[in-house]
């Protein structure tokens, strides 16, 4: 293995490096780089309750954290719902970009779900699945609309929006229950770019 980018290397002293990445590397790039988990702090007047399992007796990573804007009135808020992405291999709900909503009036819930080093697909959908059909089930706990709830994600998470608004009712042969009603999906052009 000779070549004029691997000799310049040895000559100057530097790390020898590949010529082409593997996907291995972008892998740990990923993880290390782009999703590492950065805690976004609710702003003053904003009610925070983390770690909401939305499974009784689940995965500790099947949990959820709320925000709250208060005070609220009288009127149920609209809830956006927040999927960090990861490649399913890492990422964390303390992702989520969606926090300065609460300043708009929104409620917003940021979802962990279980990795594919832990639980094979279907399990990601499944878990956001779930976590919805708790949010809608506990809509009047927390004065959440369960009519008006939107869901966004990166990466990962923007894939399991999309299946959460293609589902439906069921997804591989699995019923969601009586929260599960109204599920849509919606994909948007907007400046040449989907939207979900």
């Amino acid at each position: 293995e000779t070549g004029p980018t691997l000799e310049r290397a040895r000559k100057v002293g530097e790390p020898r490096r590949p010529e082409r990445r593997g996907q291995e590397h972008g892998v740990r790039m990923l993880r290390n780089r782009f999703v590492r988990p950065v805690e976004h702090r609710s702003a003053p007047g904003v009610r925070a309750e983390k770690d909401i399992p939305y499974v009784p007796g689940g995965d500790e990573s099947q949990r959820l954290a709320l925000y709250l804007p208060e005070p609220s009135g009288d009127r149920p808020l609209p809830l956006i719902a927040c999927i960090h992405g990861g490649g399913w291999q890492g990422g964390s709900k303390a992702w989520c970009p969606m926090l300065p909503m609460t300043a708009r009036g929104y409620a917003v819930a940021s979802i962990e779900y279980r990795f594919s080093q832990k639980a094979l697909f279907p399990a990601q959908i499944q878990d956001c699945q779930a976590a919805i059909r708790w949010l809608r089930a506990h809509s009047g706990k927390y004065q959440i609309d369960p009519n008006r709830i939107g869901v966004i994600g990166a990466s990962a998470g923007g894939h399991l929006c999309a299946l959460l608004g293609t589902a439906g009712g069921s997804y591989l042969g699995i019923t969601l229950g009586m929260h599960a009603r109204g599920v849509l999906g919606r994909v948007r052009q907007r400046g040449g770019q989907p939207h979900l």
